[in-house]
């Protein structure tokens, strides 16, 4: 444990280089939750098709599910970067 009179450590500071994963990983997010919203949506419904013998419904269901889910996601994360873009 540091003493009371332990100072902070000062703030990091990031090169030019060290910047660049931050807005890689923005453009990313959609792409990505564009692709695996339904792919996981239908992964899960096709399981659910063998194990129920219901096939191609819940297959159906849940792709359409991974999509409003996607859609959902992406609807928030647009509005977020939004209003702190306005702040800003």
């Amino acid at each position: 444990m540091r003493g009371q009179d332990a100072r902070k450590a000062p703030p990091r500071t990031y090169s030019r280089r060290t910047r660049w994963p931050k807005p890689v990983g923005d453009h990313l997010y959609i792409p990505m939750l564009l692709a695996l919203g339904p792919t996981v949506g239908s992964l899960f419904g096709w399981f659910l098709d063998h194990l129920l013998g219901t096939t191609p419904w819940l297959t159906l269901a849940l792709l359409g599910a991974g999509f409003i889910a996607a859609a959902r996601e992406i609807w928030m994360y647009v509005k977020e970067r939004s209003d702190s873009d306005e702040s800003n």
